[in-house]
């Protein structure tokens, strides 16, 4: 059984949210409408899941957030915020304080209902992977199970939330995956590696999520003014990834925030160069080049598989590792 915590002041959207969470096997909602009510039930009860309004009598969602999670044993509990303003500075300030996600007024029921099965899903899975460690491992072993359970459980809601706000985000995310892990066997790197890449690759634009409607919705090529903008996506990265002690997460950072560094040291945002690049950034790069070029974009149609690498290879030993573009070359020609 899950319970989730619902906070918002007026009653309509109550109704909404716990019809929509009663489409969930197991899951009770907790509505309140009052901030220190609903802090007072968690004192006693540790909630699945928090969905809290921005806007609330008395204090603001992040505000309630703050306290949730200093009771003891609340620190994790996910949260997702729902809000009328698509002001940039209140997502990124949402993000650093553990938001999953974001829901807009008015609630869309079917992204509601697909970021709260996501979350919750993770969540148990998370819960569970803990029960087994502690029944089976020893206590080193059991330690980095539950680390990374509990950060494989928030890269999967992560996910969830990239694919319920911009499903073509998502989408771009697994193909990148998909071509990285090709990439890296012919490169060398371990079994155990690629299965790390495997995942974090699916993540590597997840600062995009802090992005306002109009840039991951926009349907024309971005000024200069937003591609500037775009380009904060790998310091959102940092805070969303940052802090993280498995082997995964720290993956899935180091991919994230560098994978638009150059080979001649001219990307950002550290200015890095060569093999100062981390391996796994370098093959995401490519992989990620290659994926953006073949796919359609509303303002320009797809390039060839062909055309694409001929642009990647125009710019190894500047853009990109030539290794690593040599290892594209190589899985193009055989058809991978």
């Amino acid at each position: 059984m899950s319970d989730v915590l619902v906070l918002d002041d007026h009653e309509p959207n109550l109704m909404l949210y716990a019809k929509v969470l009663g489409k969930i096997s197991g899951v009770t909602a907790r509505c309140f409408t009052e901030p220190n009510a609903a802090l007072a039930w968690a004192e006693t009860k540790v909630p699945d899941l928090a969905v809290l309004d921005q806007s609330l009598p008395g204090m603001s969602g992040l505000q309630f957030a703050e306290r949730l999670r200093a009771i003891p044993g609340r620190k994790n509990v996910p949260f997702v915020m729902v809000t009328a303003n698509e002001e940039r500075e209140l997502r990124r300030t949402a993000l650093q304080s553990g938001a999953l996600g974001f829901l807009t007024k008015p609630v869309d029921p079917v992204e509601f209902l697909a970021i709260a099965t996501n979350v919750l899903a993770a969540d148990r899975r998370r819960r569970d992977a803990v029960t087994r460690a502690d029944e089976h491992g020893a206590r080193v072993r059991e330690a980095e199970e539950q680390l990374t359970s509990r950060d494989a459980a928030l890269l999967e809601a992560l996910i969830a939330t990239m694919r319920a706000r911009d499903p073509k985000l998502a989408e771009h995310g697994e193909r990148v995956a998909a071509l990285t892990v090709r990439l890296a066997r012919r490169l060398g790197v371990s079994p155990a590696d690629c299965d790390l890449l495997a995942v974090a690759a699916r993540v590597h634009d997840v600062g995009k999520i802090a992005f306002p409607d109009r840039i991951t919705n926009g349907r024309m090529r971005l000024g200069a003014a937003d591609t500037e903008l775009v380009r904060e996506h790998v310091v959102h990265a940092r805070t969303i990834l940052g802090g993280g002690e498995s082997a995964l997460l720290r993956t899935a950072l180091i991919v994230a925030v560098a994978h638009h560094e150059r080979w001649d040291g001219e990307g950002y945002p550290g200015g890095l160069r060569a093999e100062a690049i981390p391996l796994n950034a370098r093959i995401v790069a490519v992989a990620d080049a290659f994926c953006a070029m073949t796919d359609e974009r509303p303002w320009r149609p797809k390039m060839s598989p062909g055309h694409a690498l001929a642009q990647i290879e125009g710019m190894r030993n500047t853009a990109y590792d030539p290794r690593v573009v040599a290892a594209l070359r190589e899985t193009i020609s055989e058809g991978g």
